[in-house]
């Protein structure tokens, strides 16, 4: 299962995501937003955006990530990111 936390930045989705880690045992957190910073030294002269979630590339990757986590460990995957769009 994964279970996506959404809403404002600044809102506790981060602290939540720990919650649900301590509570949950079977429980991973992973955090989406890690995997932005690797397509800027590559998109960033390409495609210039103002957030990385812009990049297609971003949400697919974010989709193989979340899926092949959940194929993998079979465990229960918090996921804490914000998504305006």
């Amino acid at each position: 299962m994964i279970v996506w936390l959404n809403g404002p930045f600044g809102g506790g989705k981060t602290t939540t995501a720990a919650e649900l880690d301590a509570l949950l045992p079977e429980a991973v957190v992973f955090d989406p937003e890690s995997m932005g910073p690797p397509l800027v030294p590559t998109l960033s002269g390409i495609e210039p955006v103002h957030d990385f979630q812009d990049w297609r590339p971003w949400r697919e990757l974010v989709v193989t990530a979340l899926t092949s986590l959940d194929r993998h460990t079979g465990r229960t995957i918090v996921a804490p990111q914000t998504v305006v769009v």
